[in-house]
């Protein structure tokens, strides 16, 4: 049996809550009308955890358990309960119940509103009880600490209390290594390169007095340094190294008005003119989906925005642009109307022509490129020019090569029978070429 939603508890050593915080789950679920299951995965307990989860599970139909053979850490207990759930949604809430299971159905409804992701950002009553205290600013410290090393703008990516759409997040489950508490921040940062639509929920922060927690402070405080700085290299090497331009959508828009100057918002304009009201666009290498906010939202296009960049990417989806992270040199392109390349061809030299075949192949109708022809990697100022070159590297590595006219022309023109327009932007600094590929998808039906 399938269900809405299934929710994942994470056991290690939980005898004295275990029971009573599972039946205020089940509480708090049975006031919905969504149907749901438990799964318990006891990552070996060495207390009364396993034969209480036995006992508690017993008779009941949406209720099953996991019992580790080996301890392999709460990343991984709960990596383990996901993987099995039969729920729609899946999530996860520490059974301490610090963060109360009240929140469980804001949760869900966030999910049904179209979020990936959902977490509690934890609000912490803070008291001056030593250890509560130390931990507070400790968590504090780590958030910023992470924001800083990995540009994922979340407030509380460790917090024990996640949900998710499982089709969206099971791929990223498999990508996860940790299986400690790091796990909770790599889930997080992992969704928001894959530029999942993420939402935290304000959730009240009691902590149990009374309760023995599993932590080790200064032992798993060095060890969550140890992981953020070995995921951040991992991160680097498999994402590429990007220059600040590409690292922040609001430094890349200062810089691109920057160089265009006055004649920053001819080049969209050249571009939206030629795409018609109610039209199907994929902009591929989007960037900062600027086109699509500043024109073509108002011409209520069905916009998809592509680019291998998932700062980007996720600013998109966090401002209601539909855009996802792609690698064209390896990821299918979708099919639209009209299929855009902004300012970005010359970052596949050699390859450009197999990356406008390819372009080609996506249109149904047109395909329309904009390109450089005068850059500032060009200089005869050789400073000027080393610095140009070695700014443009949106995760890829630094791109030596650019078009001058003459290569441009010399590349469209390999194109004549869809070649319908070229034209120079206004101050002259880019080539738009219009390509028309309904006749030469008519040649290919035949």
């Amino acid at each position: 049996m399938d269900y809405d939603v299934t929710i994942v508890i994470a056991c290690y050593n939980e005898e004295e809550v275990l029971e009573e915080n599972v039946k205020e789950i089940e509480r708090v679920m049975n006031q919905t009308l969504y149907s749901y299951e438990l799964v318990l995965v006891d990552d070996c307990s060495s207390d009364k955890t396993r034969d209480l989860i036995v006992k508690i599970a017993e008779n009941k139909s949406n209720m099953r358990y996991v019992l580790h053979e080996q301890n392999v850490g709460r990343g991984g207990t709960v990596s383990d309960g996901i993987k099995i759930a039969k729920g729609r949604i899946v999530g996860f809430l520490d059974i301490d119940l610090e963060v109360h299971a009240r929140y469980i159905p804001s949760m869900i409804l966030a999910i049904n509103d179209g979020y990936d992701v959902v977490t509690g950002h934890r609000i912490y009553k803070v008291t001056l009880e030593p250890i509560g205290f130390l931990r507070h600013i400790l968590s504090l410290g780590y958030r910023r600490l992470m924001r800083f090393f990995l540009g994922v703008p979340l407030e509380d990516t460790e917090t024990g209390y996640k949900f998710f759409n499982r089709q969206k997040i099971l791929p990223l489950i498999e990508k996860t290594k940790n299986k400690g508490w790091f796990w909770d921040t790599e889930v997080m940062a992992l969704s928001y390169y894959e530029g999942l639509k993420i939402k935290e929920i304000p959730c009240l922060f009691l902590r149990s007095p009374d309760k023995k927690s599993s932590v080790k402070i200064f032992k798993d405080s060095y060890d969550y340094f140890v992981a953020l700085c070995k995921f951040k290299r991992i991160m680097a090497t498999t994402r590429g190294k990007r220059s600040i331009i590409y690292s922040y959508p609001l430094i890349y828009r200062f810089f691109m008005r920057l160089i265009y100057g006055s004649n920053f918002k001819a080049r969209y304009e050249a571009i939206v003119r030629y795409i018609p009201e109610g039209a199907s666009v994929v902009d591929v290498c989007c960037g900062d989906c600027y086109l699509y906010h500043r024109y073509l939202k108002f011409k209520n296009v069905d916009y998809l925005g592509l680019d291998i960049n998932p700062c980007f990417v996720s600013n998109a989806v966090k401002n209601e642009c539909k855009a996802r992270t792609f690698d064209i040199n390896n990821d299918p392109l979708p099919l639209a109307e009209y299929v855009i390349m902004l300012s970005s061809l010359y970052q596949f030299i050699p390859r450009q022509k197999i990356i406008l075949d390819k372009l080609f192949a996506s249109a149904t109708e047109r395909v329309i490129v904009s390109e450089p022809i005068r850059n500032l990697s060009d200089s005869k100022n050789p400073i000027v020019s080393f610095i140009a070159k070695r700014s443009a590297n949106p995760g890829t590595g630094d791109i030596m090569k650019r078009f001058n006219e003459k290569s441009l022309l010399q590349l469209f023109n390999g194109y004549r029978e869809e070649l319908k327009a070229k034209f120079k932007t206004k101050g002259g600094r880019e080539m738009v070429a219009v390509f028309d590929v309904r006749e030469s998808r008519k040649k290919d039906e035949i």
